[in-house]
């Protein structure tokens, strides 16, 4: 059931698209969302903030079978069909407004020096002044506690909802 398409995530409260992406496998894509896996941190926030429940996953168009190896043809017109949902919807989760992968984003000139040097919480504290020095999650009391003998084992969290698909 590997479908290559065009999908969008709707808030069900105002009816609104708040993100639209588009995949060679949109289950695979749909699963990574839910789970927090390669996802958009604001749709993440989102989720957190008004829960998963709150959310309507749209699938806008599937296009013919891509397999997975597909060539740079497919993917333009994946990313094409994606482009003009983008242009259409204009969501505002979307971090990039043009389609396809981050991979080989270009940071500016001036974003680049905003995190750099003294900007950066980070700069100049390596070794014992990195607030993080000599910290193993060792110390924690829930170390290495995993299965059945985890205090939230089998329990299903009091705001679960039932997901169908």
């Amino acid at each position: 059931m590997n479908k290559a398409g065009v999908y969008g995530f709707q808030r069900i409260a105002t009816g609104e698209i708040v993100y639209i992406g588009s995949a060679i496998n949109l289950w695979k894509r749909f699963l990574q969302h839910i789970t927090g896996q390669k996802s958009n941190v604001i749709l993440q926030n989102a989720f957190a903030k008004y829960c998963l429940a709150s959310f309507r996953f749209l699938v806008f168009e599937i296009l013919p079978s891509i397999p997975s190896n597909s060539t740079e043809e497919d993917r333009a017109t994946l990313h094409e069909t994606e482009k003009f949902y983008l242009d259409t919807f204009k969501p505002r989760y979307n971090i990039l407004s043009t389609a396809g992968s981050t991979l080989g984003y270009k940071h500016t000139t001036e974003s680049l020096a905003k995190m750099s040097g003294g900007n950066n919480p980070a700069y100049g504290r390596s070794g014992a002044m990195n607030p993080m020095f000599g910290r193993t999650g060792v110390d924690h009391p829930m170390y290495g506690v995993t299965g059945a003998d985890h205090p939230n084992f089998g329990k299903v969290p009091a705001n679960a909802k039932t997901v169908f698909v």
